[in-house]
């Protein structure tokens, strides 16, 4: 069993792009399939600092997964 924890930290980040990411996000997490790896998934808006965390704790293919959508949503905006 292999388990990945990952944290993306996202500096100058609107409230709206903030939050747009977070609702994709746990979207995707809760649209998993039944064989996937449980994931956790932890999000953070600082509205004063403009900052996004997201904390990422589950599989590391799944894992995978979710950190190549965080950054495709990213590079979108």
């Amino acid at each position: 069993h292999v388990e990945v924890s990952s944290v993306v930290a996202v500096d100058a980040i609107s409230g709206k792009d903030a939050d747009r990411v977070m609702t994709l996000v746990m979207a995707a997490v809760n649209g998993l399939r039944e064989d996937d790896d449980p994931m956790r998934v932890q999000t953070v808006y600082d509205e004063e600092r403009a900052r996004l965390r997201i904390m990422l704790l589950g599989g590391a293919q799944t894992s995978a997964e979710l950190l190549r959508l965080v950054s495709a949503l990213l590079e979108s905006r």
